[in-house]
């Protein structure tokens, strides 16, 4: 899955799992490609929502919280997502966030990733 994501095999092994050590370029990873910095505008309804994708939040301690979820873009790019989804993600109108449209079945997106409109808001590490 990694490999499909541009990662390659780089002849080392990691020294606490013994597994292979991969790496990427950061800006050669599609999903990354995909995904852009976008303002919370408010909270709505789901069923007001006409895209799905990932919405993520870098908060300013290092963690990185993200969530599958509908969502709204404006016109002005701004975004809304539902209530329980900027719980999960701890944000509020006005604050920035990661969002990577994939409401189009994933055209661009790499292959193994998948899709789904309504998700619970979940924890991604």
């Amino acid at each position: 899955m990694l490999e499909k994501l541009g990662f390659r095999f780089r002849d080392m092994v990691d020294p606490f799992d013994a597994g292979p050590m991969l790496d990427v370029p950061t800006d050669e990873v599609p999903l990354l490609k995909l995904t852009s910095p976008r303002e919370l505008v408010r909270t709505v309804a789901a069923d007001a929502c006409d895209r799905t994708g990932i919405v993520s939040m870098m908060r300013s301690d290092g963690e990185f919280l993200a969530v599958r979820a509908p969502m709204l873009i404006d016109e002005k790019g701004r975004v809304s997502i539902p209530g329980e989804h900027a719980e999960a993600l701890r944000v509020r109108p006005g604050d920035e966030l990661g969002v990577t449209d994939m409401t189009d079945g994933f055209a661009q997106a790499p292959a193994g990733v998948a899709a789904g409109s309504g998700a619970q808001p979940e924890k991604v590490l």
